[in-house]
């Protein structure tokens, strides 16, 4: 969950080793539920058979995981960070490429579908990175974005998650990875767009039925859309 804007993957090599207990921790668990809908949804939504999917950002490869659990043939993970590649590599055998999302190193109609978690809001270019992966994505297949979102409202819970993250999250993630590269979290979500302007986006980038699934109470957000 922290960011590799700058495109080199820096700040994942620093954390590497970390990553998974972290976001175990940060998220109260609740990133395994998330990355379950996020798989579900992939083949809900795909109208073609989903075979091949395309698992950008894919980190130390839980949801590449999920995705293989699910009976999906083959994922191909992409992320910047050749040290998580190392950490995924160590989990499973699926083929993994170094790369970034502003130009995918994957030809065009080469995957059933395509999916980024907890990824997105950090790329330097989303218009150029939601093309990409509608580029890469046969028709009909299903293109799907989860990211962290912050709850709306003044409710209780909604008052306790942005505390949460606001407050507790960069003291854990500094205590975990004894470095700052969770220090940055709760900014980069606030500047996240709205849940219903991102929408808007992956329309622009030429996806079309955009659906947005709200999870736990809107803490994290899940963009559903297919390729034309």
């Amino acid at each position: 969950m922290a960011s590799w804007a700058d495109g080199s993957g820096a700040m994942f090599d620093r954390i590497a080793a970390h990553y998974d207990q972290l976001n175990r921790v940060i998220s109260l668990g609740l990133d395994r539920r998330w990355r379950r809908a996020l798989c579900r949804a992939v083949l809900e939504v795909s109208a073609r058979p989903v075979q091949r999917v395309l698992d950008l950002a894919t980190g130390t490869g839980d949801v590449a995981l999920a995705l293989r659990e699910e009976g999906v043939g083959q994922v191909v993970g992409v992320d910047p960070s050749v040290k998580m590649l190392r950490v995924a590599a160590g989990k499973h055998a699926l083929p993994l490429v170094c790369g970034v999302g502003e130009q995918l190193p994957l030809a065009s109609d080469s995957v059933d579908a395509s999916v980024i978690a907890f990824g997105i809001r950090n790329v330097r270019d989303r218009a150029r990175t939601l093309s990409e992966l509608r580029r890469v994505t046969r028709p009909g297949g299903a293109v799907a974005v989860l990211e962290l979102s912050q709850p709306a409202g003044g409710g209780l819970v909604a008052r306790a998650a942005r505390l949460h993250m606001t407050r507790v999250v960069p003291l854990l993630g500094r205590a975990i990875s004894r470095g700052a590269a969770y220090a940055y979290l709760p900014q980069s979500i606030a500047r996240f767009p709205a849940p219903e302007e991102f929408a808007a986006a992956m329309g622009e980038a030429g996806l079309q039925a955009v659906q947005v699934r709200p999870l736990t109470f809107g803490a994290a957000s899940l963009f559903v859309a297919r390729s034309p």
